[in-house]
């Protein structure tokens, strides 16, 4: 075994002297397509998937070397492949066109970064006989189903065919609040990375606070717990008013659970049937809320100037990712009810992402059964503002060349490679995990992603 391992260390160390020749480097921009222009990718293909990463091409030159910061961190943090691109097309179509194009090469998120264009999706209100408006990231998440505007107003008004998403998508707009565009998403990305080399911590506990509901209460704790062991709950009408809620802004909680009222800009509390008070938006900026990560079931948190997620996300210590509503939708509690694999999926150590498709998966598989089974609010005006590749603290490391899935790369995970070097799937000292590339065998290439990987640790690990 100790001859076996030597040999494979002067293998790894070999592999390792050859890899210096491709470090990352700026990409050379290809051909521009629809005005989509490649800036940068990372040095290999990752078995995890691929992220693009579509920036505005005026706000590119000053966010630049965050951006780049961003995709290493993607790369050597959470074993992501990257690629940056420029975007001055104003046609949701073409967006969506070019992301179909990356489908087969492993693409599963996408992050939007500035105003790209959107596509809008119309559904009748039977109850009040208008129909409502709204942009949906769906359209860019779902890439082989089929979309139609029958009857060619500009806005989509049925959706067919495979329409389950593919990808997650995600959006960065500084349009959304007021501030210095490149000076708002260099400290949003700043942020991200101090979050990801853990240099930037909250406690380990959620919030959930519910002015709806009433009763409930257990029912969200129970699915919450598959990811937070430590959770508050709030859901005594006395208790979730609006100067109660301000304080908890800044216990300090990485996760929170809002459900309550809410209007563009701003959500509102009820007390003994009466509107207590709103947290406007531009609060959040003056809060600066002791959190990380949000879901608000709340109507319209995503939508306006100064909404409360974008508010959020872009103040100023902390926050960076809320899950949200564009839409006055219902977002009851017929999809919550499924929230609990949502949980299970984060403490897996599955981005935000991930598991948002997960939910939404299921989701699509209660349609298959009961077609009518449908919420257009829900499925269409939800919408991630921030960064889903996100995943909680101390949960599992996912980074492909961490094979015993420890947190760390170090010599273990050289002795487990040392030991199943040269199998392939069915011979009896194949081991999956050591597989780094997922190709069937274990091999120099396997040795050469650990080798450029060696020392990597995962700072969120418990």
């Amino acid at each position: 075994m100790k001859r076996a391992l030597s040999v494979f260390m002067f293998v790894l160390l070999l592999v390792s002297m050859l890899t210096i020749a491709f470090k990352v480097q700026p990409a050379k921009s290809e051909a521009a397509v629809s005005r989509i222009e490649l800036k940068y990718q990372t040095s290999h293909s990752s078995p995890r998937g691929w992220i693009y990463v579509l920036v505005e091409t005026s706000l590119f030159g000053g966010i630049e070397a965050s951006l780049i910061q961003y995709a290493k961190d993607l790369e050597f943090i959470d074993g992501f492949s990257v690629r940056i691109y420029t975007v001055s097309t104003d046609n949701a179509t073409a967006i969506r066109s070019f992301l179909q194009q990356a489908l087969p090469i492993g693409l599963v998120g996408c992050l939007l970064v500035g105003d790209i264009p959107e596509a809008y999706y119309e559904y009748a209100n039977y109850e009040s006989g208008t129909h409502i408006i709204f942009q949906t990231d769906l359209y860019f998440m779902d890439l082989d189903g089929v979309w139609n505007d029958t009857d060619g107003n500009g806005w989509y008004d049925t959706h067919s065919g495979e329409v389950c998403a593919e990808i997650w998508v995600g959006s960065l707009k500084p349009s959304m609040v007021y501030g210095d565009d490149i000076l708002l998403l260099n400290n949003y990305f700043r942020k991200n990375h101090l979050y990801r080399t853990g240099e930037l911590t909250l406690p380990r506990r959620a919030l959930i606070d519910l002015d709806v509901y009433d009763g409930w209460g257990e029912l969200f704790v129970d699915s919450i717990r598959a990811a937070y062991e430590d959770i508050v709950l709030v859901n005594d009408d006395e208790a979730t008013v609006a100067s109660d809620y301000r304080e908890r802004l800044l216990e300090g909680y990485e996760w929170i659970y809002l459900a309550s009222h809410g209007s563009p800009g701003s959500h509102t509390f009820e007390l003994h049937g009466d509107w207590d008070g709103s947290i406007l938006g531009t609060d959040y900026r003056y809060i600066d809320p002791h959190t990380f990560f949000y879901i608000y079931n709340v109507c319209f948190t995503t939508a306006g100037y100064n909404s409360v997620a974008g508010s959020a996300i872009f103040a100023d210590t902390y926050g960076l990712l809320f899950i949200g509503s564009r839409d006055s939708a219902d977002t009851s509690l017929q999809t919550h009810q499924y929230r609990e694999e949502f949980y299970e999926a984060l403490s897996e150590g599955k981005c935000i992402g991930e598991a948002y498709l997960e939910d939404i998966r299921l989701y699509e598989d209660m349609r298959m059964v009961d077609p009518e089974y449908k919420i257009p609010g829900v499925e269409y005006g939800w919408q991630i503002v921030g960064d889903p590749s996100l995943h909680i603290s101390g949960t599992a490391s996912l980074h492909e060349s961490d094979v015993n899935r420890d947190g760390k790369i170090d010599v273990r995970d050289v002795a487990m490679l040392s030991s199943a070097f040269g199998s392939y799937a069915g011979h009896p000292r194949w081991n999956i995990e050591c597989d780094v590339n997922q190709d069937g065998r274990i091999d120099v290439a396997d040795v050469a992603r650990t080798s450029r990987n060696f020392g990597w640790y995962d700072p969120l690990f418990p």
